[in-house]
């Protein structure tokens, strides 16, 4: 019982430290900028719709700095768009060869990710262009203190599909040949399909359900857990974390008082013997 005692108390100490740790460090959330766009891969002369993202976690944040430098002799910046901004009011907007600047703010604040534009590039090289964010770029608390959370902002790597030589784009004089394709019509509306659409679409429909069928399975166990719990997503790893530490150190705390018991056994049995030598 004294050596139960023991663990059990080791056990809630460990799993105390383990909390307090998890609290202090979710009371630090850092924040970060990424960069989104729909496809992986692009060609020379494609137009590129990237998407500056924030993540501030569960942090309210209510200011955002996108700094951002591109490679001249790979893309060419077209322009930018904040329709889609979640931070309603530019305070910055420097835009110059090889360097974008953006500073916008939302009054009431908001937390998690969060679009802040969207920028348009030509892909004009053949090699891999690496967009990056500057040292000043940040993300700032809205408690009044201007912390800036931004810590670990990756640069996004825009691929460039190399094209053989023999398939590169020329110049003719000569007019166009015509070519047949294939044309549906529906009520008033035409649609004209080019060759291989297809393959294209059936390969775009497989992918697509793979990915959707996996985010849908885990958010399904996320969601419930979420409802039985009723916890925060912070709170709901340590709770977890916590539980595997206690099953953990319970599997351990099993066997070293079944190794206990055999050594008592062990001798009490001793003991008995000596007795029986000595009558």
């Amino acid at each position: 019982m004294d050596y139960l005692r023991r663990v059990s108390g080791l056990v809630i100490l460990f799993i105390y430290i383990l909390w307090t740790q998890q609290v202090s460090v979710s009371a630090q959330t850092a924040g970060y900028l990424s960069i989104q766009s729909p496809k992986t891969v692009y060609s020379r002369g494609d137009v590129v719709r990237l998407t500056v993202v924030s993540n501030s976690g569960s942090e309210l944040v209510n200011t955002v700095s996108a700094h951002i430098k591109y490679p001249v002799e790979s893309v060419r910046f077209v322009r930018s768009d904040f329709t889609r901004t979640q931070y309603p009011s530019v305070v910055e907007k420097e835009e110059t060869k090889g360097s974008l600047k953006y500073t916008a703010f939302i009054i009431n604040g908001l937390r998690g990710t969060a679009t802040v534009v969207d920028l348009y590039f030509e892909i004009i090289g053949t090699k891999t262009a690496l967009i990056s964010f500057e040292p000043t770029s940040g993300i700032y608390l809205a408690d009044g203190s201007g912390k800036d959370i931004e810590d670990h902002s990756s640069p996004y790597s825009l691929v460039v599909q190399s094209v053989p030589l023999s398939q590169s784009k020329t110049v003719s004089t000569q007019p166009p040949t015509p070519t047949r394709v294939p044309q549906y019509e529906g009520g008033s509306t035409r649609v004209v399909v080019t060759p291989g659409w297809e393959q294209e679409f059936v390969d775009y429909t497989v992918e697509a359900k793979k990915n959707q069928g996996i985010l849908a399975g885990a958010n399904q166990v996320f969601s419930e857990f979420h409802e039985i719990t009723g916890l925060s997503s912070e709170k709901e790893s340590a709770v977890l974390l916590s539980v595997f530490v206690i099953l953990t150190l319970l599997g351990f705390g099993m066997v070293i008082a079944a190794a206990y018991s055999l050594l008592r056994k062990e001798k009490k049995l001793t003991l008995m013997s000596e007795n029986m030598e000595h009558t």
